[in-house]
């Protein structure tokens, strides 16, 4: 059985769409920080930077109920 994702990134700069999502929130964050340092070219995000876009560009899905 394959998971359901559980959580997602959303990137919030204006200029881009990017969107990621894993079934847990270290897996969504390891993809965050690849999209920051590959994308927006920035090869060492500090700290305070990821905190920040983990603060807000992760949240956690909703979860469905199992069909009948």
């Amino acid at each position: 059985m394959i998971g359901v994702p559980t959580y997602e990134f959303r990137c919030a700069s204006p200029v881009c769409n990017a969107r990621a999502t894993a079934l847990t929130k270290d897996e969504v964050i390891a993809q965050l920080t690849t999209h920051v340092k590959v994308e927006h070219r920035i090869p060492s995000p500090t700290r305070p930077i990821m905190q920040f876009l983990v603060d807000n560009t992760i949240r956690e899905l909703p979860q469905q109920k199992g069909r009948s």
